[in-house]
């Protein structure tokens, strides 16, 4: 079964002076590991992996699981567990948007890359409560900014996920406190522009 957190491919001190070690550290293995072992112990001997052998396909297709109490835990654990997931893959400090297909995607959308910024800004501004702002891959390879509550994410709604930001409370608040526009704006010298390209490309 691959439904499983992702071992956090760098130490908790790696994106430090924008995220600090204690946050990094209670967020992957209390937070994150909470949405494993609730997803893991709620779907106990239901047997999606044969249907859904990827946390994807799962996430995918939860709207077909006919128990809604367990069709309300994929969503909510599920959702956590892909989310962060796919979260720590995209941290890495001080990595620049390149030239490439990501780039050239992002200036055909929004005519420039601190156009793009601004209208993401504007999202996580707006964005009431607890959730993630995305920039997702349409089919047909376009970009679009979304916002999803809660644990809610662009696999549900059939994007490609390419980059994100937990606006969730327990991803700043040690560090930030209420400040959630300084955390986006160090957040920006954490995101893996390499790791966003391939995601695009893929």
């Amino acid at each position: 079964m691959e439904y499983k957190r992702i071992k956090l491919p760098f130490k908790y001190d790696y994106l430090e002076p924008y995220m600090d070690k204690r946050t990094v550290q209670l967020h992957y293995e209390n937070h994150h590991g909470g949405y494993e072992r609730n997803l893991l112990t709620k779907i106990k001997d239901v047997g999606f992996e044969r249907r859904y052998p990827t946390l994807e396909d799962l996430m995918r297709n939860y709207q077909k699981i006919d128990n809604p109490e367990i069709r309300i835990a994929v969503r909510e654990f599920g959702g956590g567990l892909i989310n962060h997931n796919f979260l720590w893959t995209i941290l890495k400090p001080k990595v620049q948007l390149k030239d490439g297909n990501l780039k050239n995607a992002i200036e055909k959308e929004w005519g420039s890359f601190d156009k793009f910024k601004d209208e993401f800004t504007r999202e996580v501004k707006n964005l009431f409560g607890s959730g993630w702002v995305w920039l997702v891959k349409r089919k047909n390879g376009s970009l679009k900014i979304i916002k999803t509550f809660n644990q809610d994410n662009p696999w549900f709604l059939k994007f490609t996920p390419i980059m994100a930001i937990d606006l969730w409370e327990h991803s700043y608040y040690l560090k930030y406190n209420s400040d959630r526009m300084g955390y986006l704006d160090n957040y920006w010298n954490t995101i893996n522009w390499d790791q966003a390209e391939e995601y695009y490309n893929s």
